[in-house]
């Protein structure tokens, strides 16, 4: 992964994050430790609370944002493993031994 993939990925992750404090918790309910966020009051204005949902599509945001992601992954193919020349070596000479002792006692 690049720098520069990264710092893009960070850069996300952190409009994300404030994002979703400010529609899930950025509004202190006085003399509790509850918090509620931009969302839930959006919610209890007539129209406005549907309209921003209606603009806003955070079903159709959070799928294309997995859905980006998850194609990301799949493109990157982890790089076949080595061939293992090491054990067919080992295994030739092993192989070689055997048929020379069975040459010998016959």
């Amino acid at each position: 992964m690049t720098k520069a993939t990264k710092a893009q990925q960070q850069a996300v992750l952190k409009r994300l994050d404030k994002f979703s404090r400010f529609t899930d918790s950025s509004i202190g309910i006085p003399f509790t430790k509850f918090q509620i966020g931009a969302d839930a009051v959006f919610g209890l204005l007539p129209v406005v609370g549907d309209a921003f949902d209606a603009i806003y599509k955070a079903n159709t945001r959070n799928t294309r944002l997995l859905r980006n992601y998850l194609e990301k992954q799949l493109a990157v193919e982890p790089p076949p493993p080595p061939f293992p020349w090491k054990i067919l070596i080992g295994l030739s000479i092993l192989f070689g031994v055997v048929a020379a002792g069975v040459m010998l006692v016959f």
